[in-house]
């Protein structure tokens, strides 16, 4: 045997040999497994994390089918798993974690619930009082719904939906007329129920709404026809009922005065005057106005007033009949009721509401805080307000005018949009001159002096 032969022998032999020695060492290595803490991940519909366990002797991999709102990451023992929001309502969606360990594939679904239908509303139970003096009056009334799903009404056959009710996801007012109750029935209750549109979604509410006949009762009465009202009673403020208006730094007091001539009783009639001053010159305003209220004497809570009145038209004219509360409160959180304001020679009045909730945040339209009304002002009218603990109602002549409802109850009312049952209110009634801007704009002297007219002011409760 040549050396060259002897040496690819021994080559060979080497190669065989180390191979066979390395052979047991790769059959005693343990086989790859895989263990996950979960065979399926649920969340809600709202944002979240969850960690899942993974147990193994090899690395892994892990990966989302639909990272658009699922997404996975790994690390040497678990994987984090985040989901975002669902706000699709009642749909839910899925996706999988494949996690990955040699040649083992474990898939994880992973399974989130769609956000779960809601309707709220502003009260669950409506009382509509019925005046017998109005039997044959439709009534108007409102609902705030806020929602995150299309809703429809089913309603009793009395009540029906006004225009403008068509469905909104979120929060809105929905309007509705409740037919005149008959006379033959003292009170009828109804079911309103708002449900979802979708026959998909279970959902729904129900809202009770009472009917029922009341009555006014008179409980105060100012005619200016009985022997202790006379000037010098109006002149003073120790009287039982009246107070001047004091002169203010506000658009309607800048011309308020005292001054003899200003407040008139009449033939039965109390007489407020607008007037150029050419009386008093120590007194540096051009005008004088006149005014009184009932602040310190008498304070008003639910029920309804009326007064009778008639006014002058001017350029610049601007008479009133308002309440306030009697409160530490600033305006206009506490609330302002403007019964009637008129305008120059306007041929229609403002009935008015002004409010936190419309004044400072801007909600003129939800509801409307705002209407007027036309009228002959230079005939005898009756202007009334009637003070419920769920709307404001405006009446002309007994004729429903205006209708401010409550949207939240009370302890909910953060914004201050319904303030006016929480406060002892006075009433005022102000013969005014000018303002501001446009409202009602400059006083043209050639039509001064003119007068506002008080026939009566009653004040009614319900029995």
């Amino acid at each position: 045997m040549n050396i060259i032969h002897f040496l690819k022998q021994l080559a060979i032999f080497s190669l065989f040999f180390l191979s066979c020695s390395e052979a047991p060492e790769n059959q005693n290595e343990p086989k790859a497994f895989l263990e996950v803490q979960a065979n399926e991940v649920t969340f809600t519909h709202q944002a979240g994390q969850r960690t899942i366990f993974v147990n193994t002797n090899r690395s892994f991999t892990a990966t989302s089918s639909d990272p658009s709102w699922c997404v996975v990451s790994a690390s040497d023992v678990s994987i984090i798993i985040n989901v975002d929001e669902n706000s699709a309502v009642a749909e839910q969606r899925a996706a999988e974690i494949t996690i990955v360990c040699e040649d083992i594939t474990y898939p994880l679904p992973v399974i989130q619930q769609g956000a779960e239908a809601s309707i709220q509303v502003s009260r669950n139970n409506i009382t509509i009082s019925v005046l017998k003096q109005y039997a044959g009056e439709n009534l108007d009334f409102s609902l705030d719904v806020n929602t995150n799903i299309p809703v429809v009404f089913e309603l009793p056959t009395w009540i029906s939906e006004k225009e403008g009710n068509a469905a909104v996801i979120g929060q809105k007012t929905y309007s509705f007329r409740a037919d005149a109750l008959p006379e033959s029935i003292e009170t009828r209750t109804g079911e309103v129920i708002i449900k979802s549109a979708n026959e998909k979604i279970d959902k729904s509410l129900v809202v009770t709404v009472v009917q029922r006949f009341s009555e006014w009762e008179l409980v105060w009465e100012e005619d200016f026809t009985s022997a202790t009202q006379t000037n010098q009673v109006i002149n003073t403020a120790s009287n039982n009922v009246w107070n001047k208006r004091w002169r203010g730094t506000a658009a309607w007091a800048r011309y308020m005065a005292n001054h003899d001539g200003l407040h008139e009783i009449k033939d039965g009639n109390l007489i407020l005057w607008g007037t150029k001053n050419t009386t008093h010159p120590q007194d540096n305003v051009p005008y004088f106005t006149a005014g009184v209220c009932t602040r310190w004497h008498r304070y008003f809570s639910l029920g309804k007033m009326e007064i009778r009145a008639k006014m002058e038209s001017a350029q610049g004219a601007w008479p009133a009949l308002w309440m306030v509360p009697e409160t530490d409160v600033p305006w206009p959180h506490s609330g302002e009721i403007d019964i009637m304001e008129h305008l120059n020679f306007d041929n229609y009045v403002y009935h008015t509401i002004h409010t936190n909730y419309v004044r400072n945040l801007g909600n003129n339209r939800n509801p409307d805080y705002q209407a007027i009304t036309h009228v002959n002002t230079e005939e005898w009218n009756v202007y009334a307000v009637e003070l419920h603990s769920d709307s404001l109602v405006f009446r002309v002549n007994d004729i429903r005018t205006f209708m401010y409802p409550r949207l939240y109850k009370a302890s909910e009312d953060k914004d201050g949009q319904f303030p006016f049952d929480q406060y002892p209110q006075f009433l005022l009634m102000t013969m005014q001159l000018g303002g501001a801007d446009t409202w009602p704009g400059p006083i043209n002297d050639d039509h001064l002096p003119l007068a506002m007219y008080i026939d009566w002011v009653r004040f009614y409760e319900l029995k």
